[in-house]
């Protein structure tokens, strides 16, 4: 019954040692292999021409298809600038033939939800467009996500759904 008891003051204490360590510095900077992070497949999606075969850094893939696609990192995480409402960042979308000089503001929902436990609700700016150096338009909205932890993002843009799930970290 002592070694019981042992054991399991042993395991609560290290139970508060992590969630300390997870306050303290933002958590690992590596997803936990309960977080299943979006990551390149082995044959990953190629945009259609005339949008760039390669994504702008070799750290980031394209995901999804030619009715929406996105660019995440290719190890799964999610940097964003702390600020009062989380960890902001930018998040841009394609859909082959947007133009937005014809759809400025472009009717897409992103919508974020922690999959490793409850967590307060995000905030997404109203989505514009972005005019790029190599001559694409991309849909641009950012995205709050309120904590770090395993996040899954849908993104849905006329009839069409696209979902990844990141690990946000500091």
């Amino acid at each position: 019954m002592v070694a019981l008891g042992f054991l399991l003051l042993t395991a609560i204490a290290s139970l508060t040692h992590v969630e300390a360590f997870d306050r303290a510095s933002g958590g690992p900077e590596r997803p936990p292999d309960s977080c299943l992070v979006t990551r390149a497949p082995v044959r990953p999606f190629i945009p259609p021409v005339p949008y760039s075969a390669l994504p702008e850094s070799p750290d980031r893939f394209w995901f999804g298809t030619e009715a929406l696609w996105v660019m995440p990192k290719a190890d799964g995480t999610w940097h964003g600038l702390h600020t009062e409402n989380g960890y902001r960042d930018k998040l841009f979308l394609w859909r082959r033939g947007y133009d937005g000089r014809v759809e400025q503001k472009p009717a897409v929902t992103i919508s974020a939800k922690r999959l490793d436990r409850p967590a307060p609700p995000y905030v997404v700016s109203r989505a514009t467009n972005a005019y790029l150096p190599s001559g694409e338009w991309t849909m641009l909205t950012g995205l709050d996500i309120p904590t770090l932890g395993c996040w899954e993002l849908t993104a849905q843009y006329r009839g069409t759904t696209l979902q990844w799930v990141v690990w946000v970290v500091e």
